[in-house]
């Protein structure tokens, strides 16, 4: 049996930087199909991925509250 791939699109050029920070590697860039002006950061969508990036977007809501 085979394990479909599965991929996360990030449109956010800070947040792909804290993933590559973090050890996540994208496997492509392509431009955006919502805005061609603009590129997405394609990356295997992973437990520790998920994990890593919801830590991240938590982190970035909080430090929009205070």
């Amino acid at each position: 049996m085979t394990q479909e791939t599965r991929y996360k699109c990030v449109r956010s050029l800070r947040i792909a930087r804290e993933l590559m920070a973090q050890g996540f590697r994208p496997v492509d860039v392509e431009q955006s199909r919502r805005n061609p002006k603009y590129l997405v950061f394609v990356f295997d969508e992973t437990a520790e991925f998920a994990e890593a990036l919801t830590e991240i977007i938590t982190n970035r809501r909080n430090v929009r509250d205070i």
